[in-house]
């Protein structure tokens, strides 16, 4: 006995299948970059409500807001920077030391100012990393 050739899928839904597998490849390239800019927009804002807590002296507060938007956009220098200022107001000199590495990652990108520079050298002297301050200095 034949029972013909079993089709498990009719013409119609293969069709239907594919163009729903091509639209969501197509969506999912075009949401790339508006995904970005979002998470782009999230930093910024963080970076703003990080440097508030900050001037209110809630360092805790701006510490986890200032991690936030540095794991959401570990490019901007902004980022670097809000964190390597919070982590020098702290009180604590190993969390200063920390401050060191986010310091040292904005200069040498070459987005560090003047008032980046002068808060490194007077965080790597409270610290007394002292070879942060020579490379400073023949540096500059």
């Amino acid at each position: 006995m034949d029972y013909g050739k079993v089709r498990y899928f009719s013409k119609r839904n293969t069709f239907l299948l594919c163009g729903t597998v091509l639209l969501l490849l197509v969506l999912a390239f075009a949401f790339q970059p508006l995904y970005t800019s979002l998470k782009g927009w999230r930093s910024r804002s963080f970076i703003k409500q990080a440097q508030k807590f900050l001037l209110e002296s809630r360092n805790a507060e701006a510490l986890s807001i200032a991690n936030s938007a540095l794991q959401l956009n570990r490019s901007d220098p902004n980022c670097f920077r809000i964190m390597a200022r919070v982590l020098s107001h702290s009180s604590e000199t190993d969390v200063r030391r920390q401050a060191l590495g986010y310091w040292w990652s904005i200069w040498e990108s070459g987005d560090a100012t003047a008032a980046d520079r002068e808060l490194m050298l007077k965080t790597a002297m409270r610290v007394k990393h002292f070879p942060t301050v020579n490379r400073h200095l023949t540096e500059v």
